[in-house]
């Protein structure tokens, strides 16, 4: 669903998170698809850990080249299309927002996101720059603030329009913002786009309902 991974060498991954939750909500589900072949994780919290293969913990690039075979690719796939599995991933994702949308950030002259964008479409936005470009989000919504003419205690009391100009803001800025911006952002938006369109989500201020996991 994300691109979950299991971390560069010598730092932990998403992925070992996301199969904690298959390990602690789904046992049979992990052993079937991981356990029963020597597949563990280890020193896991809600946002990264660490993956073992037979009690070996696995840190430098070589450990984590085994992963890599086309037997463990094969494994991973034929568990993603499990409903239980999927289901997991759900949950992670979700769980992905408490990392962003509710933290106070100076940037943001105290205020959290949560207090700034509410709709549907804002907050999808916001999460697809999270997984992208983590770093960026904040400092792009404060930009789109000052082109906006807001300040960000303006748009705590915004309405749908002053939303709306911000996100459009945001979207124009996220293109080319840092020094390696969002990867096709443009598309990205588009399809976020499509879901208003089609009536799936809404892009009413206040529309977005917190079901956050953790």
């Amino acid at each position: 669903m994300f691109q979950w991974t299991a971390g560069g060498p010598g730092r932990p991954g998403e992925l070992p998170a996301l199969i904690r939750i298959v390990k602690e909500r789904y046992p049979d589900d992990f052993q079937h698809y991981w356990g029963q072949f020597g597949l563990d994780v280890v020193d896991v919290d809600n946002k990264t850990g660490w993956f073992s293969y037979r009690g070996k913990k696995l840190t430098s690039a070589a450990d984590k080249a085994m992963l890599r075979e086309h037997i463990w690719a094969y494994r991973f796939a034929r568990a993603g299309a499990d409903i239980e599995v999927q289901a997991a991933q759900v949950l992670h994702a979700i769980n992905r927002i408490n990392q962003f949308y509710f933290v106070k950030s100076s940037k943001l002259d105290g205020y959290a996101l949560v207090d700034l964008i509410t709709s549907e479409y804002g907050v999808a936005l916001l999460l697809d720059n999270h997984v992208n470009r983590p770093g960026y989000l904040r400092g792009c919504v404060a930009a789109a603030l000052e082109r906006s003419n807001l300040t960000a205690e303006e748009m705590a009391r915004g309405s749908d329009e002053e939303e709306r100009r911000v996100i459009k803001n945001y979207l124009d800025i996220r293109q080319t913002y840092g020094r390696n911006p969002m990867t096709d952002a443009r598309q990205r938006a588009s399809v976020t786009r499509g879901y208003v369109v089609d009536g799936i989500i809404s892009d009413g201020r206040g529309s977005f309902a917190s079901s956050v996991w953790v």
